[in-house]
């Protein structure tokens, strides 16, 4: 039977495999515009270690030449004439399987930058929408409004005092889900190119006399 002295030991033993996160239970990080901003290469190092064990992948992934890649891809997806035998079917195999990767490291790439853009989009628009927010509760507390601010109404105030701000904004957002819909089907399109050649590596494969 476990003794009280037992169970303390090992609750002890195991508040000490906790990794500590350097505030006291319950206290709130200070705002980060209280602090020193920290260096872009310093993040970067800090958000590998937090992912150490990707910290590979997560490079090659940030390291893809975007503009490079995507037109290499886009310009090999073609089987072009004469690959009728079977080591011309083998190497364009081999080249399709490289491009198939590269295109998931494109498509990758796409989505963080998709994820950063939403982030930053919708941090630049929420600041609109509390201005818009605070100035519609203004009205309505000076009499100049019979009701309190629905959605549509902040969404309409931040149209007609930033038209060009929330339009450039939202654009952005379309522009970059746009780029990551294309790199998805890029990718997509070598994967089918992968299963096509293995299809004709079958077909073209050099066959064993049975006698």
């Amino acid at each position: 039977m476990r003794t009280t002295k037992t169970k303390v030991d090992d609750a002890a033993r195991a508040a000490a495999q906790v990794v500590p996160t350097g505030l006291p239970d319950g206290e709130v990080p200070p705002h980060e515009d209280e602090v020193d901003a920290v260096p872009e290469e310093a993040s970067r190092r800090r958000d590998a270690d937090e992912t150490s064990q990707f910290a590979g992948v997560v490079h090659d992934i940030r390291q893809v030449d975007v503009p490079a890649t995507y037109e290499r891809l886009r310009d090999e997806l073609r089987l072009g004439d004469g690959v009728v035998h079977y080591a011309q079917v083998l190497a364009a195999a081999d080249s399709a399987e490289r491009n198939a990767f590269d295109a998931g490291l494109l498509a990758r790439a796409a989505k963080l930058e998709q994820e950063e853009v939403d982030r930053r989009t919708g941090a630049e628009l929420e600041v609109l929408r509390t201005a818009a927010r605070d100035e519609l509760e203004k009205e309505k507390t000076e009499g100049r409004r019979s009701k309190a601010p629905t959605i549509q109404d902040v969404e309409d105030r931040v149209v007609a005092n930033w038209p060009d701000k929330s339009s450039q904004l939202h654009r952005r957002r379309e522009e970059i889900h746009a780029a990551r819909a294309v790199a998805d089907n890029l990718e997509s399109r070598w994967v089918s190119r992968c299963a096509t050649l293995r299809s004709m590596l079958d077909r073209y494969a050099p066959r064993r006399d049975p006698g």
